[in-house]
């Protein structure tokens, strides 16, 4: 199995990853959505992945926009204000988005899950929490323990502190070029290698 992480909206590198490993054997760390890309580039990404069979971790730029309630819950989300320039641009790049996705592209972002565990490894956006009791993701009704999964990594520390009790993390979410563009901390594999802003994809065996 094959972890990748943040794509996204970069059709020709998903495109590299599934044909050099085969959908079936990646799992995606989230974010696919959103980039220099644009909205065509983000629905291509998530229908790639929905037609290769690639396992989708939901990251923040997934999570946002599939469980708000409504547009001021999403801008708030993004702890943005609901009618300011940055807020109206949130809710417009998500409904162009939207726009070119397939019903069958909407039900795979819904199944995305908030982290998944393998043999001596767990894959999450942004990091993993003392248990792993969630409960069920639902619109409108975030809770901070889920939210904790796909974002909230301002304590890089307590990233990186994390004990490897459920066997190797891997993660995205983080640029590594805040964290001095280094990706191994131990019990913690980093896979986000900045391609939102051009550089590469990181990928873990």
């Amino acid at each position: 199995m094959f972890i990748f992480g943040d794509i996204h909206s970069n059709v020709e590198i998903l495109k590299l990853l599934i044909e050099t490993f085969g959908g079936e054997n990646l799992i995606s760390v989230g974010d696919l959505l959103d980039g220099s890309f644009g909205a065509a580039g983000s629905a291509e990404c998530v229908k790639l992945c929905r037609e290769a069979g690639v396992q989708l971790v939901i990251g923040n730029h997934e999570a946002y926009p599939l469980y708000a309630s409504c547009d001021k819950e999403l801008v708030g989300l993004w702890g943005e204000t609901y009618g300011s320039n940055v807020g109206n641009r949130i809710i417009a790049e998500w409904k162009a988005i939207k726009a070119l996705l397939s019903n069958e592209d909407v039900e795979y972002l819904y199944n995305g899950k908030l982290f998944l565990q393998g043999n001596n490894y767990i894959v999450a956006h942004a990091k993993v929490v003392s248990d792993l009791d969630v409960g069920k993701l639902e619109v409108g009704k975030l809770t901070e323990k889920q939210v904790s999964f796909f974002d909230h990594t301002e304590d890089w520390d307590q990233v990186i502190n994390y004990d490897g009790r459920y066997g190797q993390l891997y993660i995205g979410h983080t640029r590594w070029n805040k964290v001095g563009r280094q990706y191994d901390f131990g019990n913690v594999t980093l896979l986000d290698f900045n391609c939102k802003k051009g550089e590469a994809v990181g990928v873990a065996f």
